[in-house]
């Protein structure tokens, strides 16, 4: 009887633990698995679907989009918007129906990225004040800036804007039951521009 259990578990761990190395191996990133191992992803995609992204870790982070705008003659400050707080709160307020909140975050959010991740030095060209030269992801967020005016009552007549990317920390998973650690820092600071 004792074999019996010994040739059970035996079989389990034969079966179990390939599996759970195939999870923990086909979960990462696709540049950090081998070329000569990608073939064997598709079948064990067909046979173990799952969604990989649950595996994923999550940053500890969120952006957050201010609009800071002043006079243009004076320099004098006028207000500082923040925008995505905002579109979240109305998502979750006009659920089910909220499809033009969750698109207008998922926009806001990749053009956040990629202005991110865009050389530094090339922004700094794309800001000038020829205006030529704008990438499209900053194009699209200095356009969001009138939409936000006009939604905080903001007269946009001779005031200028500019547009700052924070980056908050929170505590992640592991840490959550840990009194909350808030530090919010700026990682984008653009130069003022005329609204659109």
């Amino acid at each position: 009887m004792e074999k019996k259990y010994s040739y059970i578990i035996k079989g389990t761990l034969i079966l179990l633990v390939p599996y759970f190395v195939a999870t923990f191996f086909f979960s990462l990133s696709k540049k950090d698995i081998p070329k000569n191992v990608m073939p064997l992803y598709i079948p064990f995609q067909v046979v173990f679907y799952q969604k990989w992204g649950f595996f994923k870790h999550t940053e500890p982070f969120n952006y957050r989009l201010y609009y800071e705008v002043s006079n243009r003659k004076t320099g004098a400050f006028v207000a500082r918007m923040e925008v995505l707080q905002d579109i979240r709160k109305l998502a979750t307020r006009e659920a089910p129906f909220n499809q033009r909140y969750l698109l207008l975050d998922v926009i806001l959010g990749r053009c956040i990225t990629e202005v991110l991740n865009t050389d530094p030095l090339l922004l700094e060209n794309s800001q000038s004040t020829s205006g030529l030269k704008r990438n499209g992801p900053l194009r699209t967020l200095e356009n969001y800036a009138a939409i936000a005016a006009a939604a905080y009552h903001i007269d946009t007549a001779g005031n200028g804007c500019r547009l700052i990317i924070m980056q908050e920390n929170y505590n992640d998973f592991t840490s959550r039951n840990m009194p909350p650690v808030i530090k919010a820092q700026p990682v984008f600071e653009g130069k003022y521009f005329n609204f659109r």
